[in-house]
């Protein structure tokens, strides 16, 4: 009795196997090869790429010195964010479609006039590749259908990464420096100077003993010092300057000099830096600016055994 029910249910396997197959090849899927790829383009052939998310767009452009954001005065875009999502998206493929009606496409909106994010790719101005990215069926999966395309497919990826956010996509380090070509720091009362890669108060007295942790926490912050987003003044950004908080001043060891003014708009909390060698205004983390403009001379000082409070013997 065992043995006629195994072979019955071998029989029923079959017959859904062999259905299957026919139905495939009769919708036109029997072509279909899930190894294609989704996209047919060459990553380093792109130079534009247009991101909509059905409200607001935005366009990158590749300059000879990398991406930038042409509608931002040529804002640098971070590397490390473009090239890798370039990558993945030129060599992923497609899988097996899991819709083809045109209710499907609205359904999980990867629609022409219904989507999450609709990317375009060019190169010289010539259209080179389209995609809508809608819905996610699971964790790190967004339903996809290329411009050429009715089928729509599962991949795998993070439909943050193609954000229409400007902000998500800036070089956020792009103020950073190598501390090791800072010559000499001017902030406030303090001035710190280089000596061999370590940095010292100018004007330290014999009696004083510097807190080189206190220090090179200072310069680390200053040197590393990463930005959260651009800044656009609904108002006069002159106006906003003249109540510049503090001022940094930094000059390097080729001569350069650098200002950085920090200043920040009623009840924000955030501040706005300018530094002179860039067109650029940019918020700063109030922590960040906090850290820098806290700092006195006295912190960078460690306490005298004589200075420090005599703590009464254990009863």
């Amino acid at each position: 009795m065992k043995r006629l029910i195994l072979i019955l249910s071998s029989l029923l396997v079959a017959q859904v196997v062999l259905a299957i197959t026919i139905n495939l090849a009769d919708t036109g899927h029997g072509a279909f090869k899930p190894e294609e790829k989704l996209l047919a383009f060459d990553p380093e052939s792109v130079d534009t790429l247009q991101i909509s998310d059905g409200q607001t767009q935005i366009l990158l452009r590749k300059q000879a010195g990398g991406w930038v954001l042409p509608e931002n005065q040529d804002f640098p875009v971070d590397n490390l964010v473009i090239k890798p999502v370039l990558e993945q998206l030129s060599t992923m493929g497609k899988g097996w479609p899991v819709a083809t009606s045109q209710e499907a496409l609205k359904r999980f909106k990867v629609a022409d006039d219904l989507y999450e994010y609709h990317l375009t790719f060019s190169n010289h101005d010539k259209e080179v590749a389209q995609l809508y990215i809608g819905t996610s069926p699971g964790f790190r999966k967004v339903h996809a259908r290329p411009g050429d395309e009715e089928r729509v497919f599962s991949i795998d990826f993070d439909s943050w990464r193609v954000s229409a956010k400007v902000d998500d996509w800036i070089d956020k380090k792009l103020l950073q420096l190598d501390k090791d070509k800072i010559a000499n720091i001017d902030v406030s009362n303090i001035k710190l100077i280089n000596e061999n890669g370590h940095f010292k108060l100018a004007d330290i007295k014999d009696n004083e003993t510097l807190n080189q942790t206190q220090v090179d926490s200072f310069v680390d912050t200053l040197a590393g010092l990463q930005i959260t987003s651009l800044f656009k003044p609904e108002s006069n950004l002159n106006k906003l300057l003249e109540a510049t908080k503090f001022e940094v001043k930094i000059k390097t060891k080729s001569g350069d000099d650098l200002l950085y003014k920090f200043s920040k708009p009623k009840d924000a909390d955030y501040y706005v830096l300018q530094r002179s060698d860039k067109a650029y205004s940019y918020k700063v983390a109030e922590q960040t600016a906090k850290q820098l403009f806290d700092t006195k001379r006295k912190k960078l000082l460690s306490m005298a055994k004589s200075d420090q409070k005599t703590e009464p013997d254990a009863l």
